[in-house]
Protein backbone atom coordinates (compact mmCIF):
# COMPACT_ATOMS: atom_id res chain seq x y z
CA UNK A 1 0.00 0.00 0.00
CA UNK A 2 1.29 3.47 -0.93
CA UNK A 3 -0.15 6.90 -1.62
CA UNK A 4 -3.31 6.78 -3.69
CA UNK A 5 -4.13 7.65 -7.25
CA UNK A 6 -5.71 11.12 -7.28
CA UNK A 7 -9.12 11.16 -8.94
CA UNK A 8 -11.42 14.03 -9.88
CA UNK A 9 -15.05 14.34 -10.90
CA UNK A 10 -15.38 13.83 -14.64
CA UNK A 11 -18.05 14.03 -17.33
CA UNK A 12 -17.74 11.17 -19.79
CA UNK A 13 -19.10 12.87 -22.91
CA UNK A 14 -19.71 16.43 -24.05
CA UNK A 15 -21.68 17.82 -26.98
CA UNK A 16 -20.45 20.86 -28.96
CA UNK A 17 -23.19 22.90 -27.31
CA UNK A 18 -21.85 22.18 -23.84
CA UNK A 19 -18.34 23.48 -24.28
CA UNK A 20 -16.34 25.57 -26.71
CA UNK A 21 -12.85 24.28 -27.53
CA UNK A 22 -11.25 27.72 -27.41
CA UNK A 23 -12.91 29.47 -24.47
CA UNK A 24 -15.19 28.94 -21.51
CA UNK A 25 -18.91 29.18 -22.17
CA UNK A 26 -21.05 31.03 -19.64
CA UNK A 27 -24.74 30.22 -19.47
CA UNK A 28 -26.62 33.51 -19.36
CA UNK A 29 -29.63 32.16 -17.47
CA UNK A 30 -27.50 31.24 -14.45
CA UNK A 31 -26.88 34.37 -12.41
CA UNK A 32 -24.95 32.90 -9.49
CA UNK A 33 -21.46 31.59 -10.17
CA UNK A 34 -21.76 29.05 -7.35
CA UNK A 35 -24.59 27.36 -9.28
CA UNK A 36 -22.44 26.83 -12.38
CA UNK A 37 -20.61 23.67 -13.27
CA UNK A 38 -17.41 24.53 -15.10
CA UNK A 39 -15.49 22.11 -17.25
CA UNK A 40 -11.84 21.73 -18.20
CA UNK A 41 -11.58 19.66 -21.38
CA UNK A 42 -8.17 18.03 -21.92
CA UNK A 43 -6.62 16.89 -25.20
CA UNK A 44 -6.88 13.26 -24.06
CA UNK A 45 -10.67 13.55 -23.97
CA UNK A 46 -10.95 13.87 -20.19
CA UNK A 47 -13.50 16.43 -19.03
CA UNK A 48 -12.95 17.58 -15.45
CA UNK A 49 -15.78 19.16 -13.50
CA UNK A 50 -15.03 22.20 -11.39
CA UNK A 51 -16.35 25.42 -9.96
CA UNK A 52 -15.49 29.06 -10.50
CA UNK A 53 -13.37 30.72 -7.85
CA UNK A 54 -12.29 34.34 -7.44
CA UNK A 55 -9.68 35.20 -4.83
CA UNK A 56 -10.94 38.78 -4.91
CA UNK A 57 -14.33 40.04 -6.06
CA UNK A 58 -13.08 41.71 -9.24
CA UNK A 59 -10.58 39.03 -10.26
CA UNK A 60 -11.05 36.92 -13.36
CA UNK A 61 -12.33 33.57 -12.04
CA UNK A 62 -10.35 30.37 -12.30
CA UNK A 63 -11.79 26.89 -12.62
CA UNK A 64 -11.03 24.84 -9.50
CA UNK A 65 -11.13 21.12 -10.36
CA UNK A 66 -13.38 19.14 -8.04
CA UNK A 67 -11.64 16.18 -6.37
CA UNK A 68 -13.51 13.15 -5.04
CA UNK A 69 -13.72 14.16 -1.39
CA UNK A 70 -13.67 10.77 0.36
CA UNK A 71 -10.39 10.14 -1.45
CA UNK A 72 -9.06 13.53 -0.36
CA UNK A 73 -9.79 12.73 3.29
CA UNK A 74 -8.34 9.23 2.97
CA UNK A 75 -5.16 10.60 1.40
CA UNK A 76 -4.90 13.18 4.19
CA UNK A 77 -5.16 10.35 6.74
CA UNK A 78 -2.40 8.46 4.94
CA UNK A 79 -0.08 11.49 4.70
CA UNK A 80 -0.75 12.39 8.36
CA UNK A 81 0.18 8.82 9.33
CA UNK A 82 3.53 9.11 7.52
CA UNK A 83 4.30 12.39 9.29
CA UNK A 84 3.24 10.96 12.66
CA UNK A 85 5.43 7.90 12.10
CA UNK A 86 8.43 10.15 11.41
CA UNK A 87 7.84 12.33 14.50
CA UNK A 88 7.21 9.30 16.72
CA UNK A 89 10.59 7.83 15.77
CA UNK A 90 12.31 11.16 16.48
CA UNK A 91 10.64 11.50 19.89
CA UNK A 92 11.49 7.98 21.01
CA UNK A 93 15.07 8.39 19.85
CA UNK A 94 15.55 11.68 21.72
CA UNK A 95 13.81 10.50 24.89
CA UNK A 96 15.82 7.25 24.93
CA UNK A 97 19.08 9.22 24.88
CA UNK A 98 18.02 12.24 26.94
CA UNK A 99 20.67 13.79 29.17
CA UNK A 100 20.02 16.20 32.02
CA UNK A 101 21.01 19.25 29.99
CA UNK A 102 19.38 18.23 26.71
CA UNK A 103 16.28 19.95 25.34
CA UNK A 104 13.00 18.06 25.34
CA UNK A 105 11.53 17.24 21.91
CA UNK A 106 8.76 19.78 22.53
CA UNK A 107 8.09 20.64 18.90
CA UNK A 108 8.07 17.00 17.80
CA UNK A 109 5.63 15.95 20.54
CA UNK A 110 3.09 18.61 19.57
CA UNK A 111 3.41 17.77 15.89
CA UNK A 112 3.21 14.02 16.55
CA UNK A 113 -0.03 14.22 18.49
CA UNK A 114 -1.51 16.53 15.85
CA UNK A 115 -0.58 14.25 12.95
CA UNK A 116 -1.61 11.04 14.76
CA UNK A 117 -5.04 12.32 15.78
CA UNK A 118 -5.55 13.87 12.35
CA UNK A 119 -4.94 10.50 10.70
CA UNK A 120 -7.55 8.76 12.85
CA UNK A 121 -10.12 11.53 12.46
CA UNK A 122 -9.62 11.84 8.69
CA UNK A 123 -10.11 8.10 8.20
CA UNK A 124 -13.52 8.44 9.84
CA UNK A 125 -14.33 11.59 7.85
CA UNK A 126 -13.51 9.68 4.66
CA UNK A 127 -15.82 6.81 5.69
CA UNK A 128 -18.69 9.10 6.61
CA UNK A 129 -18.38 11.14 3.42
CA UNK A 130 -18.27 7.92 1.39
CA UNK A 131 -21.31 6.28 3.02
CA UNK A 132 -23.39 9.48 2.95
CA UNK A 133 -22.58 10.03 -0.72
CA UNK A 134 -23.58 6.49 -1.64
CA UNK A 135 -26.87 6.69 0.27
CA UNK A 136 -27.70 10.02 -1.37
CA UNK A 137 -26.83 8.82 -4.88
CA UNK A 138 -29.08 5.80 -4.45
CA UNK A 139 -31.83 7.98 -2.92
CA UNK A 140 -32.28 5.14 -0.46
CA UNK A 141 -35.18 4.89 1.97
CA UNK A 142 -34.62 3.02 5.23
CA UNK A 143 -37.52 1.46 7.10
CA UNK A 144 -37.73 0.32 10.71
CA UNK A 145 -40.86 -1.63 11.57
CA UNK A 146 -41.90 -2.59 15.11
CA UNK A 147 -45.07 -4.07 16.54
CA UNK A 148 -46.36 -0.57 17.25
CA UNK A 149 -45.30 1.52 14.27
CA UNK A 150 -43.29 1.82 11.06
CA UNK A 151 -40.58 4.48 10.72
CA UNK A 152 -39.41 5.59 7.27
CA UNK A 153 -36.24 7.64 6.75
CA UNK A 154 -35.28 9.23 3.45
CA UNK A 155 -31.67 9.63 2.30
CA UNK A 156 -31.26 13.02 3.95
CA UNK A 157 -32.70 11.83 7.26
CA UNK A 158 -30.48 8.75 7.23
CA UNK A 159 -27.41 10.97 6.99
CA UNK A 160 -28.60 13.19 9.85
CA UNK A 161 -30.09 10.75 12.35
CA UNK A 162 -28.03 7.56 12.27
CA UNK A 163 -24.59 6.97 13.73
CA UNK A 164 -21.66 6.09 11.49
CA UNK A 165 -21.46 2.40 12.44
CA UNK A 166 -25.14 1.86 11.61
CA UNK A 167 -24.78 3.58 8.24
CA UNK A 168 -21.62 1.64 7.39
CA UNK A 169 -22.64 -1.87 8.43
CA UNK A 170 -26.42 -1.94 8.25
CA UNK A 171 -27.85 0.73 5.96
CA UNK A 172 -25.37 0.91 3.06
CA UNK A 173 -25.26 -2.90 2.65
CA UNK A 174 -29.07 -2.83 2.33
CA UNK A 175 -28.92 0.07 -0.11
CA UNK A 176 -26.25 -1.55 -2.30
CA UNK A 177 -27.53 -5.11 -1.74
CA UNK A 178 -23.99 -6.16 -0.86
CA UNK A 179 -23.82 -7.73 2.57
CA UNK A 180 -20.74 -7.84 4.77
CA UNK A 181 -19.89 -11.18 6.35
CA UNK A 182 -19.61 -11.27 10.12
CA UNK A 183 -15.99 -12.38 9.87
CA UNK A 184 -14.99 -9.80 7.26
CA UNK A 185 -11.54 -8.57 8.28
CA UNK A 186 -12.17 -4.85 7.96
CA UNK A 187 -15.36 -4.73 10.07
CA UNK A 188 -13.85 -5.06 13.56
CA UNK A 189 -10.92 -2.80 12.65
CA UNK A 190 -13.26 -0.02 11.50
CA UNK A 191 -15.52 -0.40 14.53
CA UNK A 192 -12.47 0.03 16.79
CA UNK A 193 -11.28 2.96 14.68
CA UNK A 194 -14.61 4.78 15.15
CA UNK A 195 -14.52 4.17 18.91
CA UNK A 196 -10.96 5.53 19.02
CA UNK A 197 -12.03 8.60 17.03
CA UNK A 198 -14.97 9.19 19.36
CA UNK A 199 -12.66 9.08 22.36
CA UNK A 200 -10.47 11.70 20.70
CA UNK A 201 -13.09 14.21 19.63
CA UNK A 202 -15.26 13.81 22.74
CA UNK A 203 -12.52 13.92 25.37
CA UNK A 204 -14.05 13.83 28.83
CA UNK A 205 -12.48 15.42 31.89
CA UNK A 206 -13.04 14.45 35.52
CA UNK A 207 -12.88 16.61 38.61
CA UNK A 208 -9.89 14.83 40.09
CA UNK A 209 -6.70 16.02 38.40
CA UNK A 210 -4.90 12.69 38.71
CA UNK A 211 -7.72 10.88 36.94
CA UNK A 212 -7.72 13.45 34.14
CA UNK A 213 -3.97 12.95 33.72
CA UNK A 214 -4.41 9.19 33.59
CA UNK A 215 -7.19 9.39 30.99
CA UNK A 216 -5.34 11.89 28.79
CA UNK A 217 -2.03 10.04 29.00
CA UNK A 218 -3.78 6.79 28.11
CA UNK A 219 -5.21 8.42 24.99
CA UNK A 220 -1.72 9.54 23.92
CA UNK A 221 -0.33 6.11 24.80
CA UNK A 222 -2.90 4.57 22.48
CA UNK A 223 -1.84 6.86 19.62
CA UNK A 224 1.72 5.59 20.13
CA UNK A 225 0.63 1.94 19.93
CA UNK A 226 -2.17 2.21 17.36
CA UNK A 227 -1.87 0.23 14.10
CA UNK A 228 -2.56 3.03 11.59
CA UNK A 229 -1.42 0.87 8.68
CA UNK A 230 -4.01 -1.80 9.47
CA UNK A 231 -6.75 0.82 9.88
CA UNK A 232 -5.87 2.51 6.58
CA UNK A 233 -6.06 -0.88 4.86
CA UNK A 234 -9.45 -1.61 6.44
CA UNK A 235 -10.91 1.73 5.33
CA UNK A 236 -9.65 1.12 1.79
CA UNK A 237 -11.05 -2.43 1.78
CA UNK A 238 -14.46 -1.19 2.94
CA UNK A 239 -14.75 1.36 0.14
CA UNK A 240 -13.46 -1.08 -2.47
CA UNK A 241 -15.93 -3.70 -1.23
CA UNK A 242 -18.80 -1.53 -2.45
CA UNK A 243 -17.04 0.13 -5.41
CA UNK A 244 -14.21 -2.01 -6.83
CA UNK A 245 -10.97 -0.08 -7.44
CA UNK A 246 -12.38 3.02 -5.78
CA UNK A 247 -9.12 3.53 -3.85
CA UNK A 248 -6.06 2.57 -5.89
CA UNK A 249 -2.33 2.87 -5.45
CA UNK A 250 -0.78 5.64 -7.52
CA UNK A 251 1.03 4.12 -10.52
CA UNK A 252 4.05 6.43 -10.10
CA UNK A 253 7.33 5.11 -8.77
CA UNK A 254 7.27 7.05 -5.50
CA UNK A 255 6.65 4.67 -2.60
CA UNK A 256 5.49 7.33 -0.09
Amino acid sequence: MKHIKKKFLEINTLTPEQISPDKATFIGEIKKEKEMISIISKDDGTNYMGFLYRQNRNDVPIIFCMPILPMVFYDNAYQSYLLAKEKRAAILNKMSNLSTNAALPEHEIYLYIGFATSSVIMMCVALENFVNEQIARLDFTYEIETTKRKEVYNASQIQDFFDLKTKLFKILPLARKKFIKANEGFKTVIENLITFRNNMVHIKSVHNGLHSFTDDSELIRRTLNYDYWKALGAVRDYMNFFIPNYIEDCPCGDEN
